[in-house]
C-alpha cells in the first residue's frame, strides 16, 4: 500500500462525519438520513416526510442505505472511493455479520484499495491521548461503555444502554408541549436546540426539586416568546443517563460492571481513566456526575477520574486520524487483494 491518504468515516444514528485523515476536522458532516430511493441524502433528505434513518440506536437497519450514506460522504468530500484507503468506525458490540457487511461495501461496492474497521470507543480513547481506559460513548441513539487496555478493546466488558441524546430530546419536547402551549410548534429541531441550551446534569444526591437547588434558565422560541425553565426541568432533561430508574440501568453501573470483567490488576488503570465522548459529554455537569457516581461504586480507596476529549462530538473521527499515523497502519489494513483471496471473513482476523 502506497502513501495515499486515508478516508475516515464515522456514521452514527444521527450524523455522519467523514474526511481525509490529512484534515484537521471532518470535511463533511451531515444527517445520517436518506430518502427511500436514495436520491436525496443528509440534511436535505431530513425535510422529506418519508426519509429514513439507516442507523437506529447504534444498529444498522439497512446496509443498502448505509452504502448510500458512504457514497454521499465521498462525493461531498470530493474524493474518489475507488482506489482509496478507508477507515470505518464501527459501533460497539457490532456483530460479525455487520462487520462482514461493512467489508463487502468497502471492497465490492466502493472498490477501495485497502480498509480497516475500528471500534468507535477505541478511537475516542485515542483522541483523548490514551491507550488504556474506559470510554463512555454517548450520542443521539445509544450509550455504550468500552473497557480498553493497551489499545485493545475488552469485548467481554462492553456494555450498551439504549438511553441517549434523542431520549433527552424527547423529554425536552414533552416539557415544551406542557409549558409553552401553542407558542411551541412541536418541531424536534427546536426541542434539540432547547435541550442544548438549558439541559444540565445535576450533582449526585442533589434534590433537584428543592428550593434553591439551581438556577432557572430562559429560552426564546422561534416566534420570539421567551419561556422560563426551572432548574428541576433542566436537570430532569439532562440527567436521565444517571438516574438508574430505567430497565436499561445507569451509565455509572455500566462503567463499573465493564471494569469488573477484566483482570484485577487492570482495574485501577481503567477506573483512573474514564473518557466521555459524544454529544452528551457536552451537557454541563456530565463528567463531574459520572466521576462521583463511579467513585461511589469503586470505593474511597480507588482513584477515579473522568474527562472528555477536546472535541467530544468528533472524537471518534479524530481518533481515526490518529490511527492512520501509526507506523504499522499499512500492515493493519485489509488489502483488496487479500479480500479477493479470503472474502469478508478476513475482517475478523485483521481488525480486532
Amino acid at each position: 500500500m502506497d502513501n495515499r491518504a486515508v478516508f475516515v468515516v464515522d456514521t452514527g444514528s444521527r450524523r455522519t462525519k467523514a474526511g481525509l485523515a490529512t484534515g484537521h476536522a471532518p470535511s463533511v458532516d451531515f444527517l445520517s438520513t436518506v430518502t427511500p430511493d436514495g436520491s436525496v441524502v443528509g440534511d436535505e433528505a431530513a425535510a422529506v416526510p418519508d426519509a429514513v434513518w439507516p442507523v437506529h440506536r447504534g444498529s444498522v437497519r439497512s446496509w443498502e442505505q448505509v452504502e448510500t450514506l458512504w457514497r454521499s460522504a465521498y462525493a461531498k468530500a470530493e474524493v474518489e472511493s475507488a482506489g482509496s484507503v478507508m477507515l470505518v468506525a464501527e459501533q460497539t458490540l457490532n456483530t460479525k455479520a455487520a462487520r462482514e457487511h461493512t467489508a463487502q461495501i468497502m471492497f465490492e461496492s466502493l472498490d477501495v484499495h485497502a480498509g480497516y474497521i475500528c471500534v468507535a470507543g477505541q478511537l475516542a480513547l485515542f483522541a483523548a491521548g490514551k491507550t488504556s481506559g474506559v470510554v463512555v460513548e454517548s450520542g443521539a441513539g445509544v450509550t455504550t461503555t468500552v473497557p480498553i487496555y493497551d489499545g485493545f478493546p475488552r469485548r467481554e466488558g462492553m456494555q450498551r444502554i439504549e438511553l441517549a441524546g434523542e431520549d433527552a430530546t424527547a423529554a425536552a419536547d414533552a416539557w415544551l408541549k406542557r409549558n409553552a402551549g401553542s407558542n411551541y410548534n412541536g418541531s424536534l429541531d427546536v426541542a434539540r436546540e432547547f435541550k442544548h441550551a438549558v439541559a444540565v446534569v445535576a450533582p449526585m444526591g442533589l434534590d433537584v426539586s428543592a428550593e434553591g437547588a439551581g438556577e432557572e434558565a430562559s429560552f426564546e422560541l422561534p416566534d420570539g416568546t421567551a419561556v422560563t425553565v426551572p432548574y428541576v426541568a433542566r436537570a430532569l432533561i439532562g440527567s436521565s443517563l444517571f438516574d438508574g430508574t430505567s430497565s436499561m440501568g445507569s451509565v455509572q453501573h455500566a462503567v463499573a460492571a465493564g471494569i469488573e470483567t477484566v483482570e484485577p490488576q487492570m482495574r485501577d488503570t481503567l477506573y483512573a481513566t474514564i473518557v466521555m465522548s459524544g454529544g452528551n459529554a457536552l451537557t454541563p455537569g456530565s463528567c463531574e456526575r459520572l466521576q462521583a457516581e463511579v467513585k461511589q461504586w469503586a470505593g474511597q480507596r480507588t482513584a477515579v477520574a473522568v474527562s472528555s476529549p477536546p472535541d467530544p462530538v468528533s472524537a471518534v473521527w479524530h481518533g481515526g486520524v490518529i490511527v492512520t499515523t501509526v507506523g504499522v497502519f499499512k500492515k493493519m489494513c485489509v488489502t483488496k487483494i487479500a479480500y479477493a483471496e479470503c472474502g469478508p471473513n478476513i475482517i475478523h482476523r485483521k481488525c480486532l
